[in-house]
């Protein structure tokens, strides 16, 4: 069973590693920087299969390098969305057993507000602080005391949105993520000339398979900072500049993107896998998508949460101009895109 450690990272490292809109960092200095990030993971006591979670305003290098120096120390990632309030990411962490924070030192004030509102912990979280190039800056305290026994067997514990109930914590396994993103690998034919963008929020179980899945082919991950992401224009400039080929994530980035290009300008040729997930694409908006990358194949992936979407549609452009889909696969089959369904619905026009 595939799980990431750094010296894997440092097998790649004559090759880019993290691309963004003004700075990029090869895979030599990107394990640098992780192993910097396990080495304060573990001098905080952090065990292996204790949980570590992960927080970035900013969501620059620093949120790749946090990641990827937390489950090379053997952590199990919970990582949290910086635009909740406090208290919601203090009952979370503390609800899903967290031992130790990473966060960018743009989240300084809300990982103290964190621990402000902390009321059913009887001591705080320890805390790694990066800059947003994913150097440590500072670590304070020790892992903090929990009843939930280290659990190595995991990779990840994401949270639902609440869009739809009750905010669920969702187990990963290092199996399961062995499973997608060998299986996706091979499907998409990921290679190390690859670059995958990501965008979505870490919390997104197509966000783990980006980074994931970059780093086992040797590929470029390329990454958004949360400010770009923010206006069409930015959101279209980037994609423009980054030239990825793989990106998976939901519906209103997509839409957002589309605003953002002028005229019927199309997305660079060098797109061919688009991947969504976790809303519904209003039809006209998947069209037009679908014009402006004519050289990309469309997946609507799915599953009883967004933390878990384990099957998939291919959308299929048939000759008359509409939009169709292919029959439901499991991610866990082996991978094969299925045979159109007999009936059109649901056809985009």
């Amino acid at each position: 069973m595939w799980r990431l450690a750094a010296s894997e990272l440092r097998q790649h490292e004559n090759r880019l590693a993290l691309e963004g809109v003004r700075a990029s960092i090869g895979y030599r200095t990107f394990a640098g920087r992780a192993q910097a990030v396990e080495d304060a993971v573990i001098a905080l006591g952090v065990r292996p299969g204790d949980r570590v979670a992960v927080l970035s305003a900013e969501r620059a290098f620093d949120e790749p390098v946090a990641l990827a120096g937390a489950l090379s120390a053997g952590a199990v990632v919970v990582p949290l969305d910086a635009s909740s309030p406090p208290a919601r990411l203090a009952r979370m962490a503390r609800a899903s057993g967290v031992r130790a924070l990473i966060h960018d030192d743009r989240a300084a004030a809300l990982a103290a507000l964190m621990t402000e509102h902390d009321a059913a912990g009887d001591e705080p979280f320890g805390r790694i602080e990066l800059d947003l190039d994913g150097f440590v800056l500072a670590s304070v305290g020790h892992a903090a005391a929990t009843d939930i026994a280290p659990a190595p067997e995991l990779a990840f514990v994401l949270h639902t949105s609440a869009s739809t109930g009750p905010t669920q914590a969702i187990e990963i396994s290092w199996q399961a993520e062995d499973v997608f993103v060998s299986r996706w690998s091979a499907f998409f034919e990921l290679t190390d000339k690859d670059r995958i963008l990501r965008t979505a929020e870490l919390s997104f179980e197509l966000a783990c398979f980006a980074h994931l899945a970059a780093w086992r082919c040797g590929a470029v991950l390329c990454t958004v900072q949360r400010p770009e992401l923010s206006v069409a224009r930015s959101v279209a400039a980037a994609f423009v500049r980054l030239s990825p080929t793989v990106v998976c994530d939901v519906p209103a980035l997509f839409m957002k993107l589309c605003a953002g290009l002028d005229g019927e300008r199309e997305l660079p040729p060098s797109l061919r896998v688009i991947g969504f997930s976790g809303e519904v694409f209003p039809p006209q908006a998947l069209l037009d998508l679908s014009r402006r990358a004519p050289h990309a194949r469309l997946f609507h992936f799915f599953g009883p949460t967004e933390t878990n979407a384990c099957t998939f549609h291919e959308v299929e452009r048939r000759g008359d101009g509409t939009l169709s889909f292919r029959e439901p696969l499991s991610c866990g089959e082996p991978p094969s895109c299925g045979e159109p369904l007999s009936f059109r619905e649901p056809t985009v026009k």
